[in-house]
């Protein structure tokens, strides 16, 4: 838990007609990650083996069939869908703190001061681009909306892109340049 320091950037790395659900977020970060030998992590811990998982059902499926990151909580507050639409996935207040159960695992070593919003596609992500080459522009509008939005609350507030603390292209395009063009 800390104060309100980062506002980071991603996206869902998914085709650009692929709708995106929390049920899928839920399942793709909550699932039960294999680990070598046989081993699984499923809600933070690790457990001998499928088998050995609890008898959980994640959106209706048993989680021994779900295949995931193995983390205790998904790693976005925030889903920016295609059309526009903003939708919370993760609760949190508006204010400057990120309480134990507002934390999300977007960025390792800053989720207990960062938010995290994910942007619906992004296509490969591997390389970096224009935003308008990946993204909608309902998303454009919705993300500025949001950007100002959480900078009411915390005016020095940073905004980043996930590809600044990890080695992945993620969200896909250079959060400056795109602060720089549509914010400024």
């Amino acid at each position: 838990m800390g104060k309100l320091e980062y506002l980071v950037i991603h996206c869902s790395a998914t085709p650009a007609k692929m709708i995106v659900t929390k049920a899928m977020l839920e399942e793709w970060h909550l699932g039960p990650l294999d680990l070598p030998g046989g081993r699984v992590k499923y809600r933070g811990k690790e457990y001998p083996s499928r088998r050995e998982l609890p008898k959980d059902l994640l959106n209706g499926k048993v989680i021994e069939q779900v295949k995931g990151r193995g983390w205790d909580r998904l790693g976005y507050s925030v889903l920016i869908h295609r059309n526009g639409m903003k939708e919370i996935i993760t609760a949190y207040n508006n204010d400057d703190i990120i309480e134990s159960h507002e934390m999300t695992w977007g960025a390792t070593g800053i989720n207990a001061i960062s938010r995290h919003v994910c942007l619906e596609g992004g296509g490969d992500g591997k390389e970096l681009v224009q935003f308008d080459d990946l993204f909608t522009e309902s998303q454009k509008v919705t993300l500025i909306n949001y950007i100002k939005e959480q900078r009411a609350f915390v005016p020095k507030l940073k905004v980043a892109g996930h590809n600044e603390f990890a080695k992945k292209a993620c969200p896909g395009f250079k959060v400056a340049s795109f602060l720089e063009n549509n914010l400024l």
